[in-house]
Parts: C-alpha cells; structure tokens; sequence
C-alpha cells in the first residue's frame, strides 16, 4: 500500500486485498476449544509517535473487528486487558521494573530471561489484578514493584527513624 498513491484504483485494489486476506486469515481460525480469549486493549497506538509510511497503513480495528465476530458466532467470550507494565513484568517471580526490558530482552533480577514478548504474552495469560489510575501516574515503575493475583505491593523499605524536632 506504501507504493500506490492514496485515491488511486491501485490504492483501493490493495486495500480490498488486505481485508481479504485478513478474514481469510481469522475464518481459518477454529475456536472450537476455546471459551475466552485475551486481548490487549489497544488505544492510541500511533499517538505522538511518527510513523513509517509502511506502518500508517497497518489496521489493527479491521482485525479486532472480525476476531469479534467470530467470537460471537462460535459462542466465545473475549475479555480485553490492559498492556500497562505487561512487558516490564516478569512472568515467574512478579516484579514490574522497567530497566528490566530492553529491546527484546526480558532479564529480571531473579535470573529469569527470556524474549519480553514471550514474557508479556505470558502476563496477558495471567488473571492480574487492574492497576489503579492514579498509581499509574506515580510511575513507580522506575523503581520497581510487585504485582500479583494478590494485589499490588511495593518492595519492603528499611525502617528509618524520623528525624526528632528540636525543642525551642
């Protein structure tokens, strides 16, 4: 699509062939063992971001669109998750930390490896609890915490004592 101009027959040519192939592609999916599937919530892809004209191109609704459908026909429910600290979590011991991916690396300090998007797929498998909005913003991340079936926990700090007033 990246080699016609947009408007052109040549344009809508390719655009008709790529929603075949991507409902050719989902209908030759069987959803026969399944009762639920996962998917990621995916909002505001592109946002901010500047994109390769190969990429602007890329429609994720018209594939969620049809996984749906097919969904609906075959009687199985779809559950949507949120991708927040997916990647950064590590799927054996639970800690979110972001320094812990880098590029396609997933290396946690427990001595887990492994490629971050086996890691995160695996974390999407998981029934995690929501993280709140407002510790999003806190963006603890940077330091680290856990995450869990449990909950949500930061790491233990050492006790301090706080600092004595001085008396006037």
């Amino acid at each position: 699509m990246s080699k016609q101009r947009k408007g052109s027959k040549g344009f809508r040519r390719t655009q008709d062939l790529r929603a075949n192939f991507i409902n050719w592609s989902i209908n030759r999916m069987s959803l026969d063992q399944y009762k639920t599937i996962k998917l990621e919530d995916v909002k505001c892809l592109r946002y901010g971001h500047s994109t390769s004209r190969k990429l602007s191109h890329w429609t994720y609704t018209l594939i969620k669109q049809k996984v749906e459908r097919l969904c609906e026909l075959s009687g199985v429910q779809i559950t949507y998750n949120s991708s927040a600290y997916r990647s950064q979590r590590c799927s054996r011991c639970g800690l979110v930390k972001k320094s812990n991916r880098n590029g396609k690396d997933y290396t946690c300090i427990c001595g887990y490896t492994a490629d971050a998007d086996i890691n995160a797929a695996i974390n999407h498998s998981l029934d995690l609890p929501p993280i709140p909005k407002d510790f999003l913003n806190r963006r603890l991340n940077l330091k680290g915490f856990f995450w869990n079936s449990e909950g949500i926990r930061l790491p233990e700090q050492a006790l301090t004592v706080p600092a004595a007033m001085k008396s006037i």
